[in-house]
């Protein structure tokens, strides 16, 4: 036993033991109910850890991944400038990452109006997903911010802020021509699985904001109802995301578009609604 225990023993002095922290305890208050020692670890999935502090290797902590993504994600303009080499690197830290989530059932709740580790206002920094970053290759106007806003009762609202023309872009600044159309695409969401959520799409609205400097936020915004083919708490929704890694500042999810086609992941930080236009 001591094989075994004394890794466990190195949480404080041990990164992969320290970013495995919860299962360590859930280890041993499995142990303490007189599970064999053994079982517990398999149960907490801690046989890699127990085998890198055995081996003397020390792998990255939590915080350090975070910290290494996030810098990652900065220097590809949210993907969109992204090598193939960048989004390699990337994807292997989000793996790493989704091994040390701390949120055991992020889905929970979602329905519901009870306040969840994954309801809030997130903004975009980086993605994989095609149907966005196709966005940027528009000649005309360039993105602004992209926000994904989780709400009660199953409401999910997705934001993008189109710009400028982008031959207004070479401008100053003092001129103020900024202009921005908000494209909000609001979706209903249901739990399907501990970290799975189903979406259906319901409804697109297109959101004049700013006009060459001007306020047009008083303009009509015409909102298309799209047609619901499923619920999105049904096993057969056409379109779900899987929540990868969840914790009080980060929220990185896998997207399936439907029939089976990977829709790409989404990396998001959470935001201050009152400080962002979300």
């Amino acid at each position: 036993d001591g094989f075994l225990v004394a890794p466990l023993r190195m949480v404080g002095r041990h990164v992969a033991a320290r970013s495995a922290y919860g299962g360590v305890r859930q280890a041993f208050a499995q142990v303490d109910s007189g599970m064999p020692l053994e079982g517990a670890v398999a149960a907490a999935n801690l046989e890699g850890v127990v085998a890198s502090v055995n081996q003397g290797k020390i792998l990255p902590s939590k915080n350090d991944l975070k910290m290494d993504l996030l810098r990652k994600c900065a220097v590809c303009d949210r993907g969109y400038g992204a090598t193939t080499g960048e989004r390699t690197n990337i994807l292997s830290l989000v793996n790493q990452l989704a091994e040390q989530s701390p949120t055991m059932t992020p889905a929970a709740g979602i329905e519901g109006s009870n306040p969840i580790a994954l309801r809030g206002a997130w903004r975009l920094v980086y993605t994989s997903a095609i149907d966005v970053l196709s966005l940027a290759a528009n000649p005309v106007s360039s993105i602004g911010g992209v926000y994904q806003n989780i709400l009660e009762d199953g409401i999910i609202t997705n934001i993008i802020d189109v710009l400028n023309p982008r031959a207004l872009s070479i401008l100053p600044p003092s001129l103020n021509l900024d202009s921005t159309l908000r494209l909000k695409v609001q979706t209903r969401a249901r739990q399907q699985g501990p970290a799975r959520v189903g979406l259906v799409f319901e409804q697109i609205t297109v959101s004049p904001q700013k006009f060459l400097g001007n306020d047009v936020s008083f303009l009509p915004s015409p909102t298309i109802d799209l047609p619901a083919f499923n619920s999105a708490a049904s096993a057969e929704s056409p379109a779900y995301f899987d929540i990868e890694y969840l914790d009080e500042d980060l929220l990185v999810i896998q997207q399936n578009t439907g029939g089976g086609v990977d829709g790409g992941i989404f990396i998001q930080v959470r935001v201050d609604p009152s400080r962002e236009p979300v």
